[in-house]
């Protein structure tokens, strides 16, 4: 092949070569593109996840937590009444076990059956379970006395949502992103 010959071959491929640049220089702008738009997903998703509750969010939470609690306390309490009997007699330092209790006369304390030690602080599910009303009358009180943003988020299941439509968003982008990335490594 002459030298002629060549420079017209490579003159006719020029506008391949050309359209092959214009074609990856697309592709990695739109790569950039792809990567700025995961970043303001992330923020996004950040955003959401990190702004306050509602004051009526919160104290739901705080109930079903409460209420969690009372039930696993419940739960025990029904376990163990199926192997013991309800009231023991009084031991020789003055407690006696009045079932899912121990009252000492001793100390005042409150502790739950099934567990090491009547000097034990009682555990939260049993708080839970015998207080439980008590405490969440007292958070919402707690909470109707403190300022409260007003810039609040979403309520817990929309947030939830919300957050799970972002993870699916930024996985769409970064298949997107792959594929991207497959063609300019097929092309080069």
């Amino acid at each position: 092949m002459s030298a002629k010959q060549l420079a017209g071959a490579a003159a006719a491929l020029q506008p391949l070569a050309e359209a092959v640049r214009g074609a990856l220089a697309k592709a990695h702008a739109e790569i950039a593109e792809i990567d700025q738009a995961i970043l303001e997903k992330v923020r996004e998703a950040s955003d959401v996840a990190s702004r306050p509750y509602s004051r009526e969010a919160s104290t739901a939470i705080f109930d079903t937590l409460i209420d969690r609690g009372a039930a696993k306390h419940r739960q025990d309490f029904e376990r163990l009444a199926e192997k013991t009997a309800l009231v023991s007699p009084p031991s020789l330092l003055g407690e006696s076990m009045i079932f899912p209790l121990t009252l000492s006369a001793t100390d005042s304390s409150l502790w739950v059956a099934g567990h090491a030690r009547a000097d034990e602080p009682a555990p939260a599910a049993a708080i839970n379970f015998y207080f439980g009303e008590q405490l969440k009358a007292g958070f919402k009180r707690l909470l109707a006395s403190v300022p409260w943003p007003a810039d609040v988020g979403l309520p817990p299941a929309e947030r939830q949502a919300r957050l799970d439509a972002i993870e699916g968003e930024i996985v769409e982008l970064e298949r997107r992103k792959s594929e991207l990335q497959a063609a300019i490594r097929g092309a080069s």
